[in-house]
């Protein structure tokens, strides 16, 4: 994926099987190197200073975009028990466009702190829901919220 990206190839193309974009195959497959740098590969040559910088909204459109079963790369990292790769979506992200890929739930309703939770990823779990508790912003939780009940 980093050659690809080397070459200038976009990263809103898409497998025509899976529906998969090339930052859910960074998330399967990859390193959090290769995660940071399909997300880098969206930043402007003015952006350097400031990494989360959207430009055009972009990046939340692929960090919340969702392959055929409707997940999201942060499903996948959550569903594999990827940790690093969590932690590398979360830190490349602002706090809307993150907040916005953990309230997206996938074909079967899970969102990725679901995932997490089926997956038996107790770091996952706590990471999501201590993320979650720090960057709230506008983004209300659920009654039927884990962190609730």
């Amino acid at each position: 994926i980093k050659v690809l990206l080397a070459f200038g190839s976009k990263t809103s193309l898409r497998h025509q099987r899976t529906g998969d974009s090339a930052l859910h195959i960074a998330c399967r497959f990859g390193e959090p190197s290769t995660v940071s740098a399909v997300l880098g590969s969206l930043r402007g040559k003015d952006d350097k200073l400031n990494p989360i910088k959207d430009k055009n909204g972009a990046r939340q459109r692929l960090v919340c975009s969702r392959n055929r079963k409707h997940e999201t790369s942060l499903h996948i990292a959550c569903k594999r028990g990827r940790f690093d790769i969590v932690e590398a979506l979360l830190a490349n992200s602002s706090s809307a466009t993150a907040n916005k890929a953990l309230a997206a739930e996938d074909y079967h309703g899970h969102t990725p702190l679901l995932s997490a939770i089926v997956a038996g990823d107790k770091d996952i779990v706590m990471h999501l829901l201590t993320w979650r508790g720090n960057h709230r912003g506008n983004v209300p939780f659920a009654r039927d919220c884990p962190l609730v009940l």
